[in-house]
């Protein structure tokens, strides 16, 4: 049924839901938004542990589509405690290079329609953060 596809999108798709603060995170090195993604991750990890006892209890238990969510995003979250840990990760580089080339399509799409775009940029240890001005050039906010 559709409200079935629906529920098994969206759990494919959870996976990759903390994927901005994953990219916040590996930009700036902030501590209070290194602690609401390590929260969440331990969460998850937890989920995925209930799962394995689940399996083991009742061998008859079956949930694909939140195993593969749950998977993808234990994988995001191993990942980033090693980048936060050991400054070494796999996925980063592909995560912030998709990101930087969302930002410019974005600044293209944003240019050819109001004719002028409203973010600059800057250069940190952890790459290139985006910021909104207003019209005074003052900086609006972090993007």
């Amino acid at each position: 049924s559709m409200l079935e596809t629906l529920w098994t999108f969206s759990e494919f798709i959870e996976g990759f839901a903390m994927v901005p603060q994953y990219i916040f995170c590996y930009r700036e090195r902030s501590g209070s938004a290194s602690l609401y993604v390590i929260s969440l991750g331990g969460y998850r990890v937890f989920y995925g542990l209930n799962w394995i006892y689940k399996k083991i209890q009742m061998p008859h238990y079956s949930d694909i589509q939140s195993w593969i969510g749950g998977i993808i995003e234990i994988m995001f979250f191993v990942d980033f405690l090693n980048y936060r840990f050991t400054g070494n990760s796999m996925l980063r580089t592909m995560v912030l290079s998709v990101d930087t080339k969302i930002n410019e399509i974005s600044d293209k799409v944003e240019m050819k329609v109001l004719g002028t775009s409203s973010a600059t940029r800057m250069e940190t240890a952890g790459g290139e953060i985006r910021r909104r001005t207003r019209g005074d050039d003052r900086p609006m906010e972090d993007v």
